[in-house]
């Protein structure tokens, strides 16, 4: 733990350094005056690499209890303050941007705390953690950037074909269902230290998932009319109807975040950067060729389509992942007893 906090801490010298720079060249090239918002707020910077850095520790060693506080913690934090200082004063947008960096940092900083590393300023393990990130951090890290840019690629297209509303209807019913596809990757975390150690998921653990998130799915397609009714005026009643099927793509999206889990547990990292690499592609000609043709319609197909997709690849690599298992396995008992015929 002490190397990877330190190659953290690292990271946010390199991103202080980066953010400074660029804070007396933000005005020239954007207009808009920022650099001494950058500046004053350099010394909380290292909230960003530190959080997750922490994700993958509390992830891997399995404090769940601690990862749930880490990502719970800093919204808690953040509303208790909030609601404190407008007891006595207006809560402007930069106040309130220091307020929410302030929170997560107390909450990174109790973390670390309850971590209780090693002070040592060595990296003892410095060559087997360039090892790891050439097989496995690295080729994340480029799916990861693949995957997650080209989803934000809908946004610029439906804007760019359609116009604003529709952004606001996609993104609504985007965070509409967004837990759906947290609750399996939720599960796929509960387990990961475990993944790392066995050869396949559990099946009562694949069915618990599954059912789990079968079963939510069908509670938000029943009552997401009556939540939005509620809720918004009639003006956004058409999130209702793209509601239903990016809130189906969205689940299998986190019916492969399960798998996800299982593969990273394994240091799959190539396998999920080829999973991310096929995603983006898709979602590169799903969010401009189907959005310029079908509009807002094309952008729900796209999110529907793309669930799927990253849930069928995810679970090719997993089995996959099984099959060479189970034939090293075999080989390597066939291998060991010389009575047993020749396969």
């Amino acid at each position: 733990i002490n190397d990877i906090l330190i190659m953290a801490t690292l990271s946010t010298m390199i991103l202080m350094v980066i953010c400074l720079i660029f804070s007396f060249f933000e005005k020239s090239w954007f207009g808009h005056d920022l650099g001494w918002l950058i500046r004053i707020t350099l010394p909380l910077l290292f909230i960003f690499p530190l959080n997750l850095c922490l994700e993958q520790i509390l992830q891997g060693t399995n404090r769940i209890y601690g990862l749930s506080i880490l990502r719970l913690g800093p919204r808690l934090v953040f509303i208790a303050i909030s609601l404190f200082m407008m007891q006595f004063f207006s809560l402007g947008l930069t106040a309130t941007l220091f307020v929410h960096l302030i929170s997560s940092a107390i909450i990174i900083i109790g973390v670390i705390y309850l971590l209780k590393p090693k002070i040592d300023y060595k990296l003892v393990h410095l060559n087997e953690i360039k090892e790891e990130n050439r097989i496995y951090g690295f080729p994340v890290f480029l799916g990861a950037i693949t995957g997650v840019a080209s989803s934000y690629i809908a946004g610029i297209t439906i804007s760019l074909f359609l116009d604003n509303v529709n952004v606001g209807f996609y993104y609504l019913a985007i965070t509409a269902s967004m837990p759906l596809a947290m609750l399996p990757a939720s599960l796929g975390t509960t387990f990961f230290k475990n993944f790392f150690s066995m050869k396949k998921i559990p099946r009562k653990v694949n069915i618990a998932t599954f059912s789990i998130g079968i079963f939510c799915l069908v509670l938000f397609l029943v009552f997401i009319k009556q939540i939005v009714y509620f809720l918004y005026t009639k003006e956004f009643y058409p999130v209702i109807q793209i509601s239903y099927l990016i809130a189906i793509g969205t689940t299998f999206h986190g019916f492969g975040d399960f798998y996800n889990k299982f593969l990273s547990a394994k240091g799959l990292g190539k396998q999920l950067r080829n999973s991310n690499f096929i995603l983006g592609a898709f979602n590169l000609i799903g969010y401009t060729v189907f959005v310029k043709y079908y509009g807002l319609t094309g952008a729900v197909y796209t999110k529907l389509l793309a669930g799927f997709l990253y849930f069928g690849v995810m679970l090719y690599y997993y089995k996959k992942f099984q099959r060479t298992t189970e034939n090293d396995g075999l080989k390597l008992n066939v291998d060991e007893n010389p009575n047993m015929p020749d396969m």
